[in-house]
């Protein structure tokens, strides 16, 4: 019931302002979501954030995952007002299956937005491409040692102090199978996708809600995982700006370690 009343509050809560936020992820959005817009020309923008989530552990005779510490640290540059490209350097701590620590996949994130001003004030289209380095832990059960790749549509409509934002994409991701735990972590394709509001009830603060989701392929069945998230973003002389947010996992019938819970703290600064 809990999580029910979770999800019909973010369905009916919000987020605004076309500013040009990092999410935790890399890339301009709200916190996992991104959106249709790139960094204004010529700009830097840079954010820190703490993430840590709890995750539900059916009953077992593999090893689980219990919980995640990650440090993302990323920055984006505005190139001519119709993209950005940036960088994200993620931390884990105490995380993974065997509560290791070590640097995770270095990104590079690339994304177009068209065009600069939204169409009629009201939608943006974006295409966002992320090419992860495989530099985190492989013996650590933190990495495959291969490459990771995205591919992600971007859809944003702006609707006076409300926005909507809608991504969905493919990518190869790391990923450890449960049922073999021999083969360790390997690369599975993964169809993923988001839905976020944002509300902007004035001009320093926006309230946020989020729908995340992905699907693992490659196995049977899928491994599918769910969250939902509301948060606030507080803006301080448009150059500063600090968020939390909370989120709550989904039911989900497959057993496996899916989202339970999470926390999410971060500020950022634009350049």
């Amino acid at each position: 019931m809990k999580k029910f009343t979770c999800l019909v509050v973010l369905l009916f809560t919000g987020l605004t302002g076309i500013y040009a936020d990092q999410s935790v992820n890399g890339g301009t959005g709200l916190f996992f979501a991104r959106k249709a817009e790139v960094i204004d020309s010529g700009s830097l923008d840079a954010g820190a954030f703490y993430n840590f989530t709890n995750f539900r552990v059916e009953e077992t005779s593999f090893p689980p995952r219990n919980s995640d510490n990650l440090v993302t640290i990323n920055c984006g540059y505005g190139l001519l007002g119709y993209g950005e490209l940036g960088a994200v350097i993620p931390v884990l701590f105490n995380s993974g299956y065997q509560n290791e620590s070590s640097i995770g996949n270095i990104s590079i994130v690339g994304k177009i937005a068209l065009p600069k001003k939204p169409i009629a004030d009201l939608l943006k289209i974006g295409a966002t491409i992320v090419v992860s380095a495989p530099t985190s832990d492989k013996d650590k059960l933190l990495g495959s040692g291969k490459v990771n790749l995205l591919g992600e549509a971007n859809f944003s409509l702006f609707l006076q102090k409300w926005s909507v934002h809608l991504n969905f994409g493919f990518k190869e991701e790391d990923y450890y199978y449960e049922v073999a735990p021999e083969n360790g972590i390997s690369l599975k394709p993964v169809v993923e996708g988001s839905l976020g509001f944002l509300y902007n009830p004035v001009e320093f603060i926006d309230l946020v809600a989020e729908l995340n989701g992905k699907s693992v392929k490659g196995i049977t069945p899928a491994d599918e995982d769910l969250f939902a998230l509301i948060g606030v973003r507080l803006k301080l002389l448009d150059l500063v700006s600090a968020q939390a947010g909370v989120g709550v996992g989904l039911p989900s019938i497959i057993k496996k370690a899916n989202t339970d819970f999470l926390l999410n703290v971060g500020v950022g600064i634009k350049l």
